[in-house]
């Protein structure tokens, strides 16, 4: 799923092509990490989207913190 800093969730057709691209390449990484027994979650900031994947507990930890990825997004457009 993706979310704005905004927490608004824009539609999935309105993503840019990298972000489509991005988030199944992220998701493979998780599932392969998940066969190794870890637990993973993973916030990556892309133009203006935010895109959380992991496995099912790393999801549902990002889920539960949306804040970890508001302050992710602001700590990224902070930076030069």
């Amino acid at each position: 799923w993706r979310a704005t800093a905004s927490g608004r969730i824009p539609a999935e057709s309105r993503s840019p092509p990298v972000s489509l691209s991005l988030s199944p390449a992220l998701s493979f990484q998780c599932m392969a990490m998940s066969k190794l027994n870890a637990e993973v979650a993973c916030v990556t900031v892309h133009e203006d989207s935010v895109i959380a994947v992991g496995t099912e507990k790393g999801r549902v930890f990002l889920n539960s913190r949306r804040e970890i990825q508001t302050d992710f997004y602001k700590f990224c457009r902070e930076l030069p």
